[in-house]
Parts: structure tokens; sequence; C-alpha cells
């Protein structure tokens, strides 16, 4: 009833604001437990706000990880997605893109690598858009 009070005759928007939605809470929630999990494996990088630095081979691990993890959200958004699954991937990334962009300048005041925050935005947007495309083309 409520929908219908806000002008929307159907459910298919709702489905399509929780299929992005969705998409971002399982890359949220990879993303997360991978760094509680490299918080026990590596604390001396992971485990506080004021860790050093990391190395070049741990920045790789969390470049590969973030954008697998991007790549799983854009298929679960196609996934979801009621029509047009790519269509839906493709806003995921384009939010994954902006939060990437933002989240530059924190990262390099805090002493990150710059590359790291650049790459990790437009591969996880490329990864998300990737997976999204495949889903399409898998469920037609």
């Amino acid at each position: 009833m409520y929908l219908k009070a806000i002008g929307v005759q159907n459910n298919f928007m709702m489905r399509s604001m929780g299929a992005v939605v969705a998409g971002y809470i399982v890359m949220v929630c990879l993303v997360v437990g991978f760094f509680r999990l490299m918080g026990f494996i590596q604390p001396t990088y992971f485990a506080s706000d004021n860790a050093p630095s990391l190395p070049i081979l741990w920045q790789l691990v969390v470049l590969i990880f973030d954008v697998l993890a991007a790549g799983v959200g854009g298929a679960t958004a196609a996934w979801f997605a009621p029509y047009t699954p790519f269509r839906h991937s493709y806003w995921l990334s384009g939010i994954i893109l902006l939060l990437g962009l933002i989240s530059i300048p924190a990262a390099y005041l805090r002493g990150d690598s710059l590359w790291l925050g650049v790459s990790t935005g437009f591969l996880g947007s490329f990864a998300c858009l990737a997976a999204g495309w495949a889903m399409d083309n898998k469920l037609r």
C-alpha cells in the first residue's frame, strides 16, 4: 500500500534497488571478513588503525581480493535483478568507483600507496561490470 502512495505501481523498482544493495552487502561482507582474517594472520599491518603502511606484497594481496569481492558483488547484483542484470551491476560499479575515489585522500593521508586506492577503485569497478556482463549472458 505504501508503494502505491509514493507512486510505485509495481515492485520492480524495489527489487532493482534490493539487487544493487544485496551486491554491495555481499561485497562489503567479503572485504570486512578478509581484513578480519588478515588481522589474525598479520596483526602488525591489519589489526590497528595506526599500523604501518603495507608492504608491496600485502598491497597486491589486498588489491586482488578487493577486485574479486567486487566481482562477486557485481554477480550478486546481476543475479538478484528482476530484469536487465547488467544494468544492476553497472550501478553497483558506479558506487564502487565513487566510493573508491572518495577514499583515496584518506588513504593517502594515512600513508598508504596512492596507486592502491586508484587501482582498487577502477579495477573493482571493472570487475563488477565484467561479472555482471557474464551473469547477464549466462542468464539469457
